[in-house]
């Protein structure tokens, strides 16, 4: 038979040991509480630069369109501009003046 004190001892150690696991296991569930509640946060921020994203991309889309017209517009300005250019070094602008000045035609002559 075993005697009393080597029970006693094997008791205690047992308890000790068992004491150790559940503080292991408390201080186990601390930190998995801990992770998740991070985890959360991560998600949270995930979701806030997703929405970000999106409406970054929905600017960017719009200022893609604006830059569009823009170009567009800016093709007719310099389109209106050769037009007008043309019509300039068309016209003879000595002629042009002397029509517009009264008398100028009775002097040439």
């Amino acid at each position: 038979m075993i005697p009393k004190a080597a029970q006693t001892i094997a008791v205690v150690g047992a308890l000790a040991v068992g004491f150790l696991f559940v503080k292991l296991m408390y201080d186990m569930t601390g930190a998995m509480d801990e992770m998740t509640g991070h985890v959360g946060a991560i998600s949270r921020d995930v979701a806030e630069m997703r929405a970000s994203m999106q409406q970054m991309t929905g600017s960017m889309v719009r200022m893609g369109e604006s830059v569009d017209r823009m170009e567009i517009s800016m093709r007719g300005m310099g389109r209106a501009f050769q037009q007008g250019s043309d019509q300039l070094q068309q016209w003879n602008p000595n002629e042009m003046m002397k029509q517009m000045v009264p008398g100028q035609q009775q002097r040439s002559r």
